[in-house]
């Protein structure tokens, strides 16, 4: 075995997670129940691996964005669930969700009365929420390897990572889990 077979095989090793890991549909596509503002709040990693991030994804995913593990009180701001409808980069592990327009967590951004989910969501607003987010009004987690695979996919690119083209994308972190779940599936 050549030096770069075997760093593909420590790669394919690393990246276990992948096989079982869910692809969400795009940010914003996913359709909302009536009066809920989609909403997106991103979580700081302090490791940037892509095993990191998928661990931070799981725990949102299982936690919701919990109250308790707020930093606000850091920054001398209240402890809070701090969100925006306006989607973050790509490049960070965020959560995606819903919430009824008149909930009574809403702190400062609260919708204005009268306002509609789109009218809110049309101002690029950030917010946040007195209470936590549970994990059942998350609608998706999204990761930065999600955005690779997707366009991928939608490039009609899978027959050639499948025969090799692209293996040495499993060396970057931003496209080695994607390429690793083509090649899993």
């Amino acid at each position: 075995m050549n030096r770069f077979q075997l760093k593909l095989e420590s790669a394919l090793d690393s990246l276990d997670w992948v096989r079982d890991a869910e692809v969400p549909a795009a940010p914003g596509t996913i359709t909302l129940p009536d009066m809920r503002v989609r909403l997106y709040h991103y979580t700081q990693v302090a490791d940037a691996s892509d095993d990191t991030r998928h661990y931070a994804a799981e725990s949102l995913r299982k936690n919701g964005l919990q109250l308790g593990k707020a930093r606000g009180s850091t920054y001398g701001e209240p402890n809070a669930v701090w969100a925006s409808t306006e989607m973050p980069s790509t490049k960070k592990v965020f959560a995606e969700f819903g919430v009824i327009i008149g909930d009574p967590r809403w702190g400062i951004g609260k919708p204005p009365a009268g306002d509609s989910p789109q009218q809110y969501e049309a101002r690029k607003w950030d917010c946040y929420f007195m209470g936590s987010i549970l994990p059942e009004e998350i609608v998706a987690v999204h990761e930065p390897w999600h955005f690779h695979f997707r366009y991928i996919v939608e490039h009609g690119l899978v027959d050639r990572v499948r025969v090799g083209e692209y293996d040495y994308l499993l060396e970057t972190p931003e496209y080695a889990p994607a390429i690793r779940k083509i090649l899993n599936s």
